[in-house]
């Protein structure tokens, strides 16, 4: 805390997580047992806490939706209602294949993802995973697929 009214609070969190690291490569090579500077915190009182505003609220939602929806973009939409409903990461949105759907259960399966590499397997075990479908979502995929 005594760098702080030397360098800026970025700066100092910036050496930091420098010093995080190198002290759990210590760990990683058995220099050191563990590293007891992780749940080192840097007091500022200087810094306000910026909220949290990386998503949209359920009415904003529904407003951008309803906008996309009325270019008549319908990739577009269909895309960003799947994303919007089930949460999943584009990539994986873009893994999908029709197989994937199950229009009978209303489920959608998560069992592959796609990048700049191309068509692969997810990263985790826990990326494989069936998405419970919405009336809309499904409907919308319907309509999509057709």
């Amino acid at each position: 805390n005594k760098l702080l009214k030397k360098f800026e609070p970025s700066t100092v969190e910036y050496y930091h997580a420098l010093f995080k690291i190198a002290i759990n490569a210590a760990v990683d090579n058995e220099v050191v047992n563990k590293n007891r500077f992780v749940k080192v915190k840097i007091k500022n009182d200087q810094q306000v806490e910026k909220p949290n505003d990386n998503f949209y609220t359920a009415a904003e939602l529904k407003k951008f939706l309803d906008i996309v929806k009325s270019t008549g973009k319908m990739t577009q939409y269909t895309m960003i209602l799947f994303l919007a409903s089930t949460g999943a990461r584009k990539g994986e949105a873009m893994g999908l294949r029709w197989s994937d759907i199950d229009f009978a259960n209303d489920t959608i399966t998560i069992s592959r993802t796609r990048d700049s590499i191309g068509v692969r397997s997810p990263k985790t075990k826990n990326s494989y995973r069936t998405i419970k479908g919405g009336g809309e979502l499904m409907n919308q995929l319907k309509l999509y697929r057709n």
